[in-house]
């Protein structure tokens, strides 16, 4: 009997009704046992205690900030155990962005099947080291997207909102909102054995390419590829973001003096200014400088 590990963030009200329906259509072939998360990276700390109990399936049902944190519970345990165990993605947040690059729907019936299938993509993962929120060096595992700038200001507004609008319009209006308050930052970026030097409104490390809730922003980046996709976004005013939105929706190449697009493995980022936020997988994390390093192949994702 497999054993598949349902880890859901307390505010699903809908988290019995899910446990329930994932049991009776995995069968008696599954064993499904259901965690739900009680505060902020308690996702992590299930994770890292079950994995080096035991190898299994692991469910992240979440948004993309509970997903970063059974990621990083992953990370905890020696790579032998990481092999002998899976994770699944039931996109259940405000972005979702990750589950969007690997096309993962939050269906049920879809998340048994998965399971059932167990088709392995081998994902690669970012490492991350940066100043927290008390500004002490820390490092964290991202899976999608770790940026600087103005994302970490309006993921700090997104979170702190109601989503009655919905994900999409809650961003939007959370990114106008943060533009009225941030000031272009100046960076100097380092990569493999390139340099860049500028002010930005946001500078992305993408392994996988969404953000924002859809936002298109690294278009070439695959989370198997064994490198990260850089972009730059320098001096743009609120009107250009707006006239560019279209393109992010649909993944078209955006077309503007003021973005650049690298590859990579490694990277570091200076700042004179000792509050440049850091957005990473969705969540306001701390702030630069930092150095992110590219981890090829480390989890087992199953699409």
């Amino acid at each position: 009997m497999e054993i598949v590990h349902l880890i859901i963030h307390g505010r699903n009200r809908r988290k019995n009704v899910i446990n329930e329906q994932l049991a009776k259509l995995l069968g008696n072939k599954f064993q499904v046992n259901l965690y739900v998360t009680e505060y902020r990276d308690h996702a992590k700390e299930i994770t890292e205690k079950l994995i080096k109990e035991s190898s299994g399936i692991f469910v992240a049902a979440g948004g993309d900030g509970t997903v970063n944190e059974v990621i990083n519970g992953f990370m905890s345990a020696a790579e032998d155990i990481r092999n002998r165990s899976f994770l699944a993605i039931f996109p259940q947040g405000t972005g979702n962005d990750f589950a969007r690059t690997i096309k993962i729907t939050n269906s049920v019936k879809k998340l048994a099947e998965v399971i059932r299938r167990k088709h392995v993509l081998k994902s690669d993962v970012g490492e991350l080291t940066y100043l927290n929120l008390q500004y002490l060096q820390e490092k964290r595992f991202f899976i999608n997207i770790a940026d600087i700038g103005i994302g970490g200001v309006t993921v700090e507004l997104v979170n702190s909102r109601d989503k009655v609008l919905g994900s999409s319009l809650t961003f939007i209006t959370s990114v106008i909102k943060a533009f009225s308050k941030y000031k272009h930052q100046h960076v100097e970026f380092t990569y493999n054995s390139g340099n860049w030097r500028g002010d930005i409104m946001s500078l992305c490390i993408a392994n996988g390419r969404f953000f924002g809730s859809g936002l298109c922003i690294a278009r070439n980046a695959n989370i198997d590829d064994g490198k990260f996709s850089f972009v730059i976004i320098g001096k743009v005013t609120v009107a250009t973001f707006l006239q560019k939105l279209p393109m992010l929706k649909f993944c078209k190449k955006l077309k503007h003096k003021e973005v650049w697009e690298f590859e990579g493995t490694n990277c570091s980022i200076e700042t004179p200014l000792t509050n440049c936020p850091i957005d990473l997988d969705g969540d306001f994390v701390g702030f630069a400088p930092l150095q992110a390093k590219l981890l090829h192949k480390q989890i087992n994702v199953l699409i």
